[in-house]
């Protein structure tokens, strides 16, 4: 039988240590796919321009927060927005939920500034990217509006009996006041209005995924600002009898002064 020859191959140091980073740098992608994947959590932040707006009409007492949101490590599906207002010297609480996003922008009309807004959806922020969501909140219930439309209605009425070419906007606005319609609307109005003078706290919940996390502030409402609010019911209670005349609207845009609370962001 012929001979076997059996030959050892030998490597040496230069060759191992060659094959041993072979192996690192194929390992290295595969575990770090697996550190971002399994191990390393999305991390979602919250920053505010430093106001949160208040506002009163028919829709009732809501608010508006200028946000932007980060998402650190992952990307993070945003799902659903709501806000709680606690009122903290009497702990009376309103819950709203997302209604539409406003443009950072604005344009500027004589004595009002115009938005434009879209409906509050869904949205995706990458990974280690900021998304801009300048929030509006509405009541959860919309009760504000629904038992306010009737009020609406008898105000119409009224400014169509009332105005007429004949008499001026302000002699008509005289007579408008002095309805029975108009004085059980400003009462309607004014019983709705949250926004009294006193410390407020908010507080904002994103859901993305299977989290949900909860940002919360404190701001005050003052008496400069609770008369504002008032002068926008008035403007709100006068706006059949304005819409008949082409009278402009004036809307005070009334600010509260956001401050993060125990420190969050």
């Amino acid at each position: 039988m012929p001979e076997e020859t059996t030959k050892e191959v030998i490597m040496t140091v230069y060759e191992k240590w060659a094959l041993v980073l072979s192996v690192v740098a194929i390992l290295i992608p595969i575990i770090q796919w697996a550190w971002k994947k399994w191990i390393v959590q999305p991390k979602l932040n919250h920053y505010h321009t430093g106001y949160a707006y208040l506002f009163i009409n028919q829709s009732g007492s809501y608010i508006k927060v200028e946000s932007v949101y980060e998402a650190l490590n992952k990307p993070i599906s945003i799902k659903h927005i709501s806000a709680k207002v606690e009122r903290e010297h009497d702990h009376c609480q309103r819950n709203y939920v997302w209604s539409a996003f406003t443009s950072p922008t604005n344009l500027q009309f004589v004595g009002n500034s115009a938005f434009s807004n879209e409906i509050a959806h869904p949205f995706r922020i990458e990974a280690d990217h900021i998304y801009c969501a300048f929030t509006e909140f509405a009541d959860k219930d919309n009760s504000a509006y629904r038992s306010f439309s009737n009020f609406v209605d008898k105000l119409t009425n009224e400014a169509k009996h009332i105005g007429s070419p004949q008499v001026s906007y302000n002699d008509a606005f005289k007579q408008y006041a002095t309805t029975e319609a108009y004085k059980e609307a400003k009462t309607e109005l004014m019983n709705e209005l949250f926004w009294k003078i006193g410390t407020y706290i908010l507080s904002i919940t994103a859901e993305y995924g299977k989290t949900k996390k909860t940002f919360s502030f404190v701001f005050e409402v003052s008496q400069e600002q609770t008369k504002q609010l008032q002068h926008n019911i008035d403007e709100t209670l006068a706006a059949p009898l304005k819409r008949l005349y082409g009278v402009p609207f004036n809307m005070k845009a009334v600010q509260a002064k956001l401050d993060s609370k125990d420190g969050e962001s």
